[in-house]
């Protein structure tokens, strides 16, 4: 048995191992195993050739999914800014219309100012004075008023004022 193909449980010391094939531990006795290295084979030339063609089919597909990969980040990265700007064209829109409300809102509030400044300027007694006064207007008398009454009543609906 070979001192430096053999495995001393870890340690690296092959003084340790007797004549038989032990070895001691601290308090225990163990076997010494050997270790078993991998022998490279050499391969022969198709195997070669056939694991070049594998690895360049792989590479390729790789390659493909590097490339999908690639163009769905794209195309995502041009959703997201596409709807960045959306946004922020719907934000400015919206502004906008807030502006725009606030000026209806002012034109409202003043059209209303102005009317009931307009209405309460003149009392109503002064128009009546003036519509009698300068345009020669008159309350009717009783003789020109009629009254329309309902049709159950037997008449025409009409009634005249005998007053």
């Amino acid at each position: 048995m070979k001192r430096d193909a053999v495995n001393f449980g870890g340690k690296s010391s092959a003084a340790r191992m007797g004549r038989d094939g032990y070895y001691v531990e601290g308090s225990a006795v163990r076997r010494a195993e050997e270790v078993s290295r991998p022998i490279k084979k050499r391969d022969n030339r198709a195997a070669q050739k056939k694991r070049a063609a594998e690895n360049a089919v792989r590479e390729r597909e790789n390659r493909a999914d590097i490339l999908v990969l690639a163009l769905s980040c794209v195309l995502i990265m041009g959703a997201a800014a596409f709807f960045l700007t959306m946004k922020h064209t719907v934000s400015e829109q919206g502004s906008e219309i807030r502006k725009l409300e606030t000026q209806v809102l002012n034109c409202r509030n003043t059209s209303e100012a102005l009317a009931d400044e307009l209405y309460s300027q003149i009392p109503m007694e002064e128009i009546i004075r003036r519509a009698q006064d300068d345009y020669g207007m008159r309350y009717p008398e009783a003789r020109q008023i009629v009254r329309l009454g309902t049709a159950a009543a037997g008449t025409d609906g009409r009634e005249e004022n005998a007053a």
